[in-house]
């Protein structure tokens, strides 16, 4: 999202401070290091810990050099042996290490003993204070591990007001409307409160969520247009806490979520009207004195936007309303909105608000350019946001109104929609790509330079399945995002939307955050698609150093002579990315239902690659048997009882288009290597392995020997993105089985009885 500064002051306030600023601590802390810090000697979990600092707008204490390290002997002394830092580790590496104020990681500055961080032994970490560690920094269990801790506070200036944070006082007040709110902050020489770091959101979210009861609070900010946002009081937009499901229509001011009980997510910014009335919090410097008698100043409230009620034809982007919005409409009225956009995109028009008499007051929608189009829907009453999307480029919609009554009505954006998640990785397998991953901050980087500022957000690889960025998968079959994650604050939040998009620009430029599949939440255009590097030849198929050519129907025998004559072979197929680029080529480059491999099935527990490939891969379908077929072919088409890419076995004299597959990039020389068989490897049973992604095989232990008694196996299953997952049993005889389906993943519960 593109933020801008409003180029324009809104007020001037006077005081006059005190001569003396000395910095000062605040509730019981001690000053040191410029740090104020206070040691709580009962012990507690981390979270326990961290939950207590919050509660006093503070952090678990952070050590970014060694002045702040010898800082914690200090302030602890001998009173206890060990106490919590604020140091969360997500891997054995301490740039990999994270401070809980959201000032990045231990890279820079560590001290860690020796064999430390290990986060197999527990992902938080304790401060040593005696002994032949003192000092150090050791892991520990964040949960059964209780230890004391420290906080830590910023210092400010002495002021006898109730909320001194950080060099400046906060007040809590009863409800008020915008204007009226910003008027009695000036009374205090203050504003409304600007919010401009992660610290500083927490501990205005912790005294308002203490100091009144309220599903909300008025903060400071102003949202007049999509792209510009801005502060009252003037504070540059260095921060940005807005909830990412909201959007400008949600009202041109400001609240912050001030309950946990709520719907929305507690400590995030959502939209309001000006004319609204919320409690209220008021920020000013500490330590200044308020001369009486100070000027109020007239807020400028932002202009109505025009209805565009039965104007001509209406070009995407833009926004619709109805009349007079956002006050209430008149009765008797007839509106209608002819909505176009270009080419093949098609339209998705998304309601945020919308408040009309039921049943008489009217909104219709039509899948078209006129009333003589498919309706998509009637609407009407007090509704939540919602989205609706055309088939082609146009759309209709039209608003009657009936003698009686009359409400605010609605405001609704119409974009050009160019699909889902699902739509940018068919985008991206049309070329055997997949959406771009992202493994390391390097290549984080890379998107931002590749994107150069030019889209607002666009979908990446990754899909998750909890709010947990270990689980979630990238599209490439690589793993998870658990070793390097760069997702923005508060997220992934999957009740949001399983899929990940990349901010291209604005304070979250490069960060990632959770949007739901479909892209009706957040107008998500864009996508970056990705492919390995590969070798310079002239050959019409060059993927991640390998040549593939495309062939007329032949034997086995006669495919894999005529592939070594080029110099290759059959093709082998070693990843889930190779599978999608031979599937896309095949299916693209032959009218046959399928294609010769280079797999050879010659016994039941034999599989290997002509070429000698090391069979690290597998895709066959799972449902069927060797049987007499011994070689194996690939389902090129999406009309077949085969699952497309996937393999089945065939007669070896049978007659099938076929893929050869060379080194990119070499010479062919007049006698190709010798052909050698590998064997496959045993299959794992996979019993209690944790995540499984698709494709795999799971058994029951010792299969194919007999399983022993007493034993209890599960399997999580998973697969990447739009995917679903089949499952099919080959073999199967027990005494029991018990199959259980849980929120997206297949949990299989394998129980055997002592025999009977």
């Amino acid at each position: 999202m593109q933020f801008a500064v409003v180029p324009f002051v809104f007020f001037s306030i006077f005081y006059t401070a005190f001569a003396a600023s000395t910095p000062v601590c605040t509730n019981g802390f001690t000053l040191i290091n410029n740090k104020c810090l206070k040691l709580y000697t009962t012990p507690a979990s981390y979270s326990a810990a961290e939950e207590s600092c919050r509660s006093v707008g503070a952090t678990l204490v952070t050590v970014k050099n060694a002045n702040d390290n010898q800082a914690i002997t200090t302030i602890v002394g001998s009173t206890v042996s060990l106490v919590w830092m604020g140091l969360y580790c997500l891997d054995n590496d301490p740039s990999k290490c994270l401070w809980d104020d959201s000032t990045g990681s231990a890279g820079m500055y560590s001290n860690f003993a020796s064999g430390f961080p290990l986060v197999n032994i527990g992902k938080c970490v304790y401060y040593s204070v005696r002994g032949v560690l003192a000092g150090k920094w050791v892991s520990g269990d964040c949960d059964n591990d209780p230890t004391a801790f420290v906080c830590e506070l910023p210092y400010t200036i002495a002021d006898n007001c109730a909320y001194n944070y950080n060099g400046f006082c906060y007040s809590i007040h009863s409800s008020a409307a915008f204007v009226q709110a910003q008027e009695t902050c000036e009374k205090e020489c203050g504003n409304l409160v600007s919010i401009t770091s992660e610290m500083e959101n927490r501990y205005v979210s912790t005294i308002g969520s203490r100091g009144i009861s309220s599903d909300y609070l008025l903060i400071g900010a102003m949202w007049p247009w999509s792209d510009m946002f801005a502060w009252v009081d003037g504070s540059v937009w260095s921060y940005n806490n807005i909830d990412p499901s909201n959007t400008p229509n949600s009202g041109t001011c400001m609240v912050i979520v001030n309950s946990r009980a709520s719907s929305k997510a507690f400590g995030f910014w959502e939209g309001t009207t000006s004319s609204n009335a919320w409690p209220f919090i008021c920020k000013r410097p500490a330590g200044a004195q308020c001369p009486p008698n100070q000027p109020l100043v007239k807020v400028t409230p932002v202009p109505n936007q025009p209805s565009y009620c039965n104007s001509a034809l209406l070009l995407a982007p833009g926004v619709i309303t109805s009349p007079n919005y956002p006050h209430n409409y008149d009765n008797n009225h007839f509106c209608s909105y002819q909505l176009a956009t270009l080419g093949s995109y098609k339209i998705l028009l998304k309601f945020d608000e919308f408040i009309t008499e039921s049943n008489d007051d009217i909104v219709r929608v039509y899948d078209g350019d006129s009333s003589d189009k498919p309706l998509l829907g009637t609407y009407s009453g007090n509704l939540n946001p919602f989205s609706l999307v055309s088939t082609g480029n146009t759309m209709y919609v039209t608003f009657k109104t009936d003698a009686f009554n009359n409400f605010q009505g609605f405001s609704a954006r119409f974009l050009s929609y160019s699909g889902s998640y699902a739509t940018a990785e068919a985008s991206c397998r049309s070329v055997g790509a997949t959406l771009a991953t992202v493994k390391n901050a390097n290549e984080n980087q890379a998107i931002a330079t590749f994107v150069d500022r030019r889209v607002e957000a666009l979908w990446i690889g990754l899909f998750c399945f909890e709010n947990d960025p270990s689980k979630c998968l990238w599209d490439d079959g690589t793993g998870s995002a658990g070793i390097y994650s760069n997702f923005a604050s508060g997220f992934p939040r999957v009740e949001v939307g399983k899929c990940v998009y990349y901010s291209g620009r604005g304070v979250l430029m490069g960060q990632w955050i959770s949007g739901d599949c479909l892209g009706l939440q957040k107008d998500i255009q864009s996508h970056v698609c990705e492919l390995p590097p590969t070798m310079k030849d002239n050959c019409a198929y060059n993927y991640n150093g390998f040549c593939y050519s495309l062939h007329s129907p032949a034997s086995f025998v006669d495919a894999q002579e005529a592939c070594e004559k080029e110099c290759g072979n059959l093709v082998s197929i070693t990843s889930e990315m190779e599978n999608r680029y031979v599937s896309i080529i095949a299916s693209n480059g032959t009218s046959s239902d399928r294609a010769y491999i280079g797999a050879m099935w010659p016994s039941p527990d034999f599989l290997s690659w002509i070429d000698g490939s090391v069979w690290s891969y597998n895709k066959v379908v799972p449902s069927i048997s060797r049987g007499s077929a011994n070689c194996m072919v690939l389902s090129t088409s999406t009309l077949t009882a085969d699952p497309f890419g996937f393999w089945t076995n065939t007669n070896c004299n049978s007659v099938w288009p076929f893929i050869c597959k060379r080194p990119a990039g070499t010479q062919c020389t007049q006698n190709p290597p010798v052909v050698t068989v590998t064997p496959v490897p045993p299959t794992q049973s996979f019993c209690n392995a944790g995540l499984l992604q698709a494709p795999g095989v799971f058994t029951s232990p010792n299969y194919p020997q007999n399983y022993d008694n007493n034993l209890f196996c599960s399997y999580q299953l998973a697969t990447l993105g739009s995917y679903k997952i089949l499952h099919k049993f080959t073999e199967f005889i027990t005494e029991e089985m018990i199959i259980q389906w849980q929120s997206g993943l297949i949990h299989c519960k394998w129980v055997r009885h002592v025999g009977t």
